[in-house]
């Protein structure tokens, strides 16, 4: 599948000062199509997109996964989703990550069950762009995940 190019140097910009008046389907498309650009630039890992949730002045979400394995015989493969979210006049932009290894899951030991990785994408001065970071490694405590062993 491929991407289309945004080329609107005032993305980062657009995404802070987003209301949900403003947040029609298409912007909300174009924000996170922006937003997927700087995740795959932050993962160093080329991503594709499996499916799209929008809804209207309220949120857009992006169903993801890594394009092919990476990590030479580990076989490292992510799938997740993308998110941004308007939420009382405040934007919430995270990602939830599952990984897998050789097709199975993976997470951190101490953690019963499963783990995600939560990332999230925000700005520490008013006058600078977002980034994505790790938050936290996490166990899949409500099991919203839990289901997933295996990557398709």
């Amino acid at each position: 599948m491929e991407r289309k190019k945004i080329m609107n140097k005032n993305n980062d910009a657009d995404i802070w000062g987003l209301k949900h008046c403003d947040a029609t389907d298409l912007k909300l498309e174009e924000l996170c199509d922006y937003l997927l650009g700087q995740l795959n630039a932050f993962l160093m890992h080329p991503i594709s997109v499996k499916e799209k949730s929008i809804f209207s002045q309220k949120y857009a979400t992006y169903f993801i996964r890594s394009e092919q394995p990476f990590g030479g015989i580990f076989q490292f493969e992510f799938d997740g989703s993308m998110t941004l979210q308007i939420l009382d006049e405040e934007i919430y932009i995270y990602s939830t990550l599952r990984l897998f290894s050789l097709k199975e899951r993976i997470g951190l030991q101490r953690h019963e069950g499963q783990s995600i990785v939560e990332l999230v994408y925000e700005k520490k001065a008013h006058n600078e762009n977002g980034k994505w970071q790790i938050q936290s490694w996490v166990g899949d405590d409500a099991g919203e995940w839990e289901d997933r062993k295996n990557i398709d």
